[in-house]
């Protein structure tokens, strides 16, 4: 049994404390709910943003896009509206033989024009 809940449906443990739970796209507030082993108990509404930001293409494909991290990607998303000077964090969930990992990419300044990131270097 899980100890996340998302409206009612448990989440999945991946590793280390990780747990995810792919939802549908519905823009209703949802409720997540934990339960540690000594019993105590929160619970939480989350609301999505109005301005529900959409993913238009990843290296210029609409579908079925991997990406190699040591290699430059870029990103381009519509229906935003940030203030002047926002920027947006960019986060992948990766899975590696049958391991799901959450990775942070990086913090980029909000742009008409796609986000372009350099790929990182991997120690050794």
């Amino acid at each position: 049994m899980s100890p996340i809940k998302f409206d009612g449906k448990e989440a999945d443990y991946e590793t280390t404390g990780l747990y995810t739970k792919i939802l549908d796209a519905s823009p209703d507030a949802r409720t997540m709910e934990m339960e540690m082993k000594n019993g105590q108990k929160a619970k939480f509404t989350l609301k999505p943003n109005k301005n529900q930001i959409k993913l238009v293409f990843i290296n210029n494909k609409t579908s079925n896009y991997n990406i190699y991290i040591k290699k430059d990607f870029s990103i381009q998303v519509a229906n935003y509206s940030f203030r002047s000077g926002a920027s947006i964090k960019v986060k992948i969930v990766a899975q590696t033989i049958g391991i799901r990992a959450a990775y942070e990419v990086g913090n980029f300044n909000a742009a008409s024009e796609p986000i372009r990131y350099i790929g990182i270097t991997s120690p050794g």
